[in-house]
């Protein structure tokens, strides 16, 4: 009768032993072809396996798993163009102030002072609301992980609870045709027109290109937005999904909307033949229906100006 092996161990097809295990997360392959000296070495591994986990444990900061939990986790989720974003807005708030922590030391108390803190520096409570959540989801699988006992952003007092919130106020029509009348003789009137006509974000303005516009049943596909960030300082633009699922949408034309876009169309082919080959709507950015008057896209910067000069 054969000799039963330990587990973990089994015989080769090359005619020695080999041994598998995982251990926390590591993976150990040993091969032998004594099984004896197999065994010794087999057990050897998997206890320093745990003591190498365990050590990288006590030692892990916030700055490494916040980098191993977003490359690896929240990545995934979210769009490309809201990366560089996501991981700046960490490095500038809570990087900053306790990247350098072991998570096995931080408590409530840190999180709490480092609130503090970036509300004494004046940070918007935007963004230190937006990365709390962050720090939150990232620690929480921290403890999912068994890495941590608890997650220390759960008993928090934050500022911006005490605050009312900013009221929304529309412009009324009286303001809105002021507006519209003070971009009368400027190249984006028809942008303004739009905005107005259908209340798109500005990053989904950005993004509408001729194909959208079906003139026969006059409706306009809302399908993709204008990103526009600065990684590194290097500006970079690109056309993504809209904000959310729901962003994806179709418009009916209201108002003077059929006037305007034939407007637009024929003002915009004019300088296109113009300009010739320094026209600078090409590849991804060709069709589109609103751009400067380079033909570049229409970024929230470009807008926000021009609205703020009205």
């Amino acid at each position: 009768m054969a000799k039963k092996l330990p587990k973990g161990i089994r015989k080769s097809k090359s005619g020695g032993y080999e041994a598998r295990a995982m251990v926390k997360g590591k993976r150990i392959y040993i091969y032998s072809r004594d099984l004896d000296s197999l065994v010794v070495d087999f057990e050897k591994a998997k206890e320093e396996a745990a003591n190498e986990v365990e050590y990288l444990k006590r030692n892990l900061t916030l700055d490494n798993w916040f980098h191993e939990w977003f490359e690896n986790v929240k990545c995934h989720k979210v769009k490309e163009t809201s990366r560089p974003t996501m991981r700046n807005g960490y490095k500038r708030t809570f990087g900053f102030y306790m990247g350098r922590m072991k998570i096995t030391d931080i408590r409530p108390i840190d999180i709490q002072n480092t609130i503090n803190a970036m509300e004494k520096a004046g940070a918007s409570h935007s963004a230190m609301r937006d990365n709390l959540g962050r720090i939150r989801e990232c620690l929480e699988f921290a403890v999912a992980n068994q890495f941590i006992p608890a997650n220390p952003c759960i008993q928090i007092e934050v500022p911006w609870s005490f605050r009312r919130p900013k009221e929304e106020v529309a412009l009324s029509q009286e303001e809105q045709n002021e507006f519209l009348s003070a971009m009368e003789d400027n190249w984006y009137r028809e942008l303004a027109y739009f905005m107005c006509l259908t209340g798109v974000r500005v990053g989904e303005l950005g993004g509408v290109k001729w194909k959208d516009i079906d003139v026969k049943n006059k409706t306009i596909r809302i399908e993709r937005a204008l990103s526009c960030n600065y990684v590194d300082g290097v500006k970079r633009q690109a056309l993504t999904t809209p904000k959310t699922v729901n962003s994806i949408r179709t418009i009916p034309f209201i108002g003077e909307m059929e006037e305007i876009l034939l407007s637009q169309k024929q003002k915009q082919s004019v300088l296109k033949k113009e300009l010739g080959k320094r026209w600078r709507g090409k590849g991804e950015f060709e069709d589109l229906v609103f751009t400067t008057g380079m033909g570049s896209p229409c970024s929230r910067y470009i807008v926000d100006k021009e609205i703020k000069k009205a």
